[in-house]
């Protein structure tokens, strides 16, 4: 009975049933979807004017066992950005979605305005200087923390700094 339950138990550990199932024409659908985003937005955030850019693709299901369905590639993009740049910017997120998914997909082009001050490459240099500001401060509090650890241990053990680890004098 038990080599029964063993032989069982290895066929299962073998068949590798915890391991994950190849990926559906769904799953795989939905990840092209995310990388074409992602990739429309990269591209609409390089244009000048633009301080920020999203993009939401929806593909067709290529799946062999579902009936064929005739729907177009289709594409939400949002892009902030520069009032006067709106319009150029409306026509070239047409030509880069059309690029990417093709003459029949039905794109939508929202633009919401900023501030001029927020646009440009300038916010991300900020940004980079901000965060290396922050680095070195984290570094700072980090040494002082380390500093204040070892003034702490001498200070528990009674060891001046003068004075070696195995010195038998403490009070001197």
């Amino acid at each position: 009975m038990t080599r029964a339950v063993l032989v069982v138990a290895a066929l299962l550990a073998g068949c590798g049933l915890d391991r994950r199932l190849p990926p559906t024409a769904a799953e795989r659908a939905q990840a092209a979807e995310r990388v074409a985003g992602a990739r429309l937005a990269r591209q609409l955030e390089h244009l000048p004017g633009v301080a920020a850019a999203s993009a939401l693709v929806v593909l067709p299901v290529d799946d062999p066992l579902a009936p064929t369905t005739d729907r177009p590639p289709r594409a939400a993009i949002t892009v902030v950005a520069l009032p006067a740049a709106a319009p150029a910017l409306v026509e070239a997120s047409h030509a880069a979605a059309r690029a990417l998914l093709g003459e029949a997909a039905t794109i939508e082009v929202t633009t919401v305005p900023v501030a001029a001050s927020s646009a440009g490459p300038g916010r991300a240099r900020r940004r980079a200087w901000a965060l290396v500001a922050l680095m070195i401060g984290a570094a700072a509090v980090a040494v002082g923390l380390a500093m204040a650890r070892r003034r702490a241990v001498v200070r528990y053990r009674g060891i001046r700094p003068h004075q070696s680890r195995s010195s038998t004098t403490r009070g001197s």
